[in-house]
């Protein structure tokens, strides 16, 4: 993998897709070098506009990959494929120019734009509260997720992080409305039974009736 990304930042992008076609195919290598290989190629794939081959990496992975956080990367990252409005924000964002790495600003200004153009849209907003929320601005964060959770949002993981990290905004923020907000959106999301989920419950009736919490 190393050599792949060296033969990449070094402008040689075809021995690279080859090196990385050939951990992809190696049964010998394991599992998870095998996925990041496969997922790198969708990339490259993605950045030089060749979209069907993308889609095909990033769908291939969708159905062996089990992590949320993975998925909804991937599901992003299949939206660009098929939205040319989302497109050039979602690859700002994750993935920046070929051969180096994103820069936010850039990334902020096309989730900006994005979301001008396709205002029915909250998924931009969820990318940019989610930023926020992870870089400490957490009443910017509770503002724009809370348009996003106004607006669709056709991708139920996506949906269903834009209700979590509300939740979490409004624990930060100490903020009663904010959170039975998220926790009515979170509801809707259809959230999948288990840990994750017993886990914001309980982070939510902590906020709410903890000493320290909301209420």
């Amino acid at each position: 993998m190393l050599r792949a990304t060296c033969a990449e930042r070094q402008g040689e992008e075809q021995k690279s897709r080859e090196l990385l076609r050939g951990l992809l195919q190696d049964e010998a290598m394991a599992r998870s070098f095998r996925d990041r290989a496969e997922e790198r190629l969708g990339d490259q794939a993605l950045q030089r506009s060749d979209l069907g081959e993308a889609a095909r990496h990033y769908e291939a992975l969708l159905a062996r990959v089990l992590e949320e956080d993975a998925l909804r990367t991937l599901d992003l990252k299949l939206l660009a494929t098929r939205d040319p409005l989302a497109r050039p924000a979602i690859e700002a964002l994750l993935l920046g120019p070929p051969g180096r790495t994103p820069d936010l600003a850039i990334a902020t200004e096309e989730l900006a734009r994005w979301s001008e153009r396709a205002p029915e849209s909250g998924v931009p907003l969820y990318l940019l509260g989610r930023n926020a929320l992870l870089r400490g601005f957490p009443e910017r964060a509770a503002a724009q997720l809370d348009l996003a959770l106004a607006r669709s949002i056709p991708l139920p993981r996506v949906s269903r992080e834009a209700a979590r990290q509300r939740i979490v905004a409004s624990c930060i923020l100490r903020d009663p409305d904010g959170l039975l907000r998220g926790l009515a959106a979170w509801q809707a999301a259809q959230p999948p039974a288990g840990s994750r989920d017993a886990l914001l419950r309980s982070l939510a009736a902590r906020c709410i009736e903890g000493p320290d919490g909301v209420r």
